[in-house]
């Protein structure tokens, strides 16, 4: 997905079993505000291929990195929420020069203990589990407000999981949270900013406060009464905050 014009890229990247639909109310937003705004679907997810042999943080960094070559884009300010948050907090350590900034919503930077059911259930029947029901309630835990759950949000979350692969890509890509174990951010340099609701049942709240304690530059806003998907969720607050932190990086 791309919108806008100019030097001021801004590459948005979504979380785990989301795609470029999480970035609605913000693509719109940012383009008229003069920058030029990109979404991709990693691998496994959206519209993207769902055949990948390995499903690996690198998989994800080269992905970054290519589609920044390809679309002749030298360095972006880096919009990511939860798995997106993590892999833009990797690819900064790995590619520094690629980056302008990083805005982080509720990022999944360090170990997450998963529901039992992820954990432990065989790849064959959890498949069989993976429903639009089920997703349903998945999406219950994401928002704080069930109001946000609109059949439209849950027909742009379910239409991926019904294309081939789509199911078994999302099981692989489970594994790619043993990468969280171990991690560290402190030689983060680019500006920073972090984004929680303050009902957030994904990535614990106690997070932001260890993030912010290894990035000492970054900033960092909780959002009363919302939960996961802060973009999604309270979008006027998100992008007023993340369009007042972009003019004073930028």
């Amino acid at each position: 997905m791309e919108k806008g014009t100019g030097d001021k890229h801004v590459l948005l990247l979504h979380g785990f079993c989301a795609n470029t639909f999480t970035w609605r109310d913000q693509v719109d937003t940012l383009s008229a505000a003069g920058y030029h705004v990109w979404a991709i679907d990693f691998t496994g997810f959206g519209k993207s291929c769902k055949n990948a042999e390995n499903y690996s943080l690198e998989l994800y960094e080269n992905q970054v990195k290519n589609f920044m070559q390809q679309h002749r884009i030298p360095s972006a300010h880096i919009v990511g929420h939860s798995m997106g948050g993590f892999i833009a907090l990797t690819f900064t350590q790995k590619y520094p020069s690629c980056v302008r900034s990083l805005f982080l919503l509720a990022p999944a930077a360090y170990p997450l203990k998963l529901p039992t059911i992820l954990a432990k259930c065989p790849a064959p029947l959890l498949s069989l589990l993976i429903t639009e029901t089920t997703l349903r309630l998945a999406l219950k835990r994401i928002f704080y407000n069930n109001a946000c759950i609109t059949n439209e949000r849950v027909a742009a979350y379910w239409a991926p999981f019904e294309t081939p692969g789509g199911k078994e890509a999302a099981i692989k890509v489970l594994g790619l949270w043993d990468c969280l174990k171990g991690r560290s951010y402190k030689n983060i340099q680019a500006p920073t900013f972090l984004m929680w609701g303050d009902k957030d049942r994904i990535v614990p709240l106690e997070q932001c406060a260890l993030l912010k304690k290894e990035i000492t530059c970054a900033e960092a806003m909780i959002i009363p009464l919302c939960g996961h998907a802060p973009q999604e969720e309270c979008p006027t607050a998100v992008n007023k905050a993340l369009l007042s932190f972009l003019k004073k990086v930028s």
